[in-house]
């Protein structure tokens, strides 16, 4: 299962190592079976919109959307900070008008 902090390529690394340890021989079907019964949710509805043939290709997928994930994230939260610090700003302003 990825953990939530845990980055794609470690989970992928992680997943890939315990498939050549259970069988040196499966195949790529499996992998990636394997590789998707414990991604996040958030990674996996788009990975699967890809429809990956190979393991390194579910990793490509899986890389770009984490990446699509992070600067969303960033997004938001400086969005976010900028709406805070310009309430905070109309406040202030608003107050000292105010008084004046």
């Amino acid at each position: 299962q990825q953990r939530i902090d845990e980055p794609v390529n470690e989970y992928y690394t992680d997943i890939m190592k315990l498939c050549k340890i259970v069988d040196p021989d499966m195949i790529d079907v499996s992998k990636i079976d394997h590789l998707y019964h414990g991604i996040t949710s958030s990674l996996m509805k788009e990975v699967l919109r890809q429809t990956p043939r190979t393991p390194a290709e579910f990793l490509e997928y899986a890389r770009k959307e984490e990446t699509l994930d992070r600067l969303v994230t960033t997004s938001v939260n400086q969005t976010d900070s900028a709406i805070v610090g310009t309430a905070a700003f109309k406040n202030t302003f608003h107050s000292n008008v105010a008084m004046d």
